[in-house]
C-alpha cells in the first residue's frame, strides 16, 4: 500500500511537471519553416533514408532491441521481487544503478565511437543487452526465493540479488552504446535540412512501435514462461531475450556498414 501511494504521488509530480514544459512550450518562438526549403514535406524525404543500406539495417536491428529494451522495464520489479526475493520498497532505488550508469557511459561514448566507429559501438551496446539478460537468465536457474530477509525481518543482500542488481551497470552500456550511437548516426547521415525529421521517424520506430511490440511480446512469453500471461519462469525468459540480444548483434556484424561522410571505422 505505501509503495502505491508513493507511486501515485510520483505520477501526480510528472502531470505536474508536464503541465509547466507545455506552458513553456508556449512561450517558445514562432519558427515556421523557410519558404524556400527545397522539400516542403520533409517526412517524405526522411522516409527515403531506408534507401540507404545501413539505415535499414539500423531500423531493423533497432526494433527487437527495443522490444526487448521495454520488456526490461516490464518485468525487472517482478524478477527482484518474486524470484530473487527483493522487497518491494527497495526496487524503484535499486534499478538507479542503472541510471547512473548511463551517465557515465554516456560521458565515454564519444571516445568509444573514435576508437570503434559506429558499427563496433552499436554492436557492443546489443551485446550488453545480450550479457545482461544472460546473466539474468543464470541467477534464475535456481528455485525462486521468498522475501531476502533475516529473522529480525531486516533485509538481507544475497549474492543472486547483487549480481542482478549490479549487473544493471550494463544498462549504461546497452542505452549509450546502442540507442545514442543510433541516434547519432541517423544525425550523421542525414541531410542537414531533414535532421529534425529523420531523427523523428527513427524515435517513432523504436520509442513508439518498439513499446507497442513490447506489450503482446510479453504476453506470448508469459504464456510461454508462466501461467495466464505472468512469468513465473525468468530463466526461460530471459535467455528468449538474450537469445534475440544475440541475433541482432549478429545482424549489425554482419549487415551493417558505415555510410558516413569521412569515416575511417566500419
Amino acid at each position: 500500500p505505501d509503495a502505491t501511494a508513493r507511486l501515485a504521488d510520483t505520477l501526480k509530480v510528472s502531470g505536474c511537471i508536464a503541465y509547466l514544459y507545455a506552458g513553456f512550450c508556449f512561450l517558445l518562438p514562432h519558427t515556421p519553416p523557410k519558404k524556400d526549403s527545397v522539400e516542403k514535406l520533409a517526412f517524405k524525404k526522411a522516409f527515403r533514408l531506408f534507401s540507404h543500406r545501413s539505415f535499414a539495417v539500423l531500423v531493423a536491428a533497432s526494433l527487437p532491441i527495443a522490444v526487448i529494451h521495454q520488456i526490461y522495464f516490464m518485468q525487472t520489479g517482478p524478477f527482484f521481487e518474486n524470484q530473487l526475493g527483493m522487497l518491494v520498497t527497495y526496487i524503484a532505488p535499486a534499478m538507479t544503478v542503472g541510471q547512473f550508469a548511463e551517465i557515465g557511459f554516456l560521458a565515454v561514448l564519444g571516445g568509444l565511437l573514435l576508437r570503434l566507429g559506429f558499427k563496433w559501438t552499436i554492436t557492443l551496446g546489443a551485446l550488453a543487452y545480450f550479457a545482461r539478460y544472460a546473466i539474468w537468465g543464470l541467477i534464475s536457474l535456481q528455485d525462486a526465493s521468498g522475501p531476502s530477509v533475516d529473522a529480525a525481518g531486516q533485509f538481507v543482500w544475497t549474492t543472486p540479488l547483487m549480481i542482478g542488481v549490479f549487473s544493471q551497470i550494463l544498462h549504461g552500456l546497452c542505452y549509450a552504446c546502442f540507442f545514442a550511437s543510433a541516434f547519432m548516426y541517423v544525425d550523421r547521415i542525414a541531410d542537414a535540412d531533414i535532421r529534425n525529421s529523420a531523427q523523428t521517424v527513427f524515435g517513432i520506430i523504436i520509442l513508439g512501435v518498439g513499446p507497442m511490440i513490447a506489450g503482446p511480446t510479453l504476453g506470448i512469453l508469459g504464456n510461454v514462461f508462466g501461467e495466464a500471461g505472468v512469468v513465473t519462469n525468468f530463466a526461460g525468459m530471459w535467455f528468449t531475450l538474450a537469445t534475440i540480444a544475440l541475433l541482432t548483434a549478429a545482424l549489425v556484424v554482419f549487415a551493417f556498414k558505415d555510410e558516413t561522410k569521412n569515416e575511417t571505422n566500419e
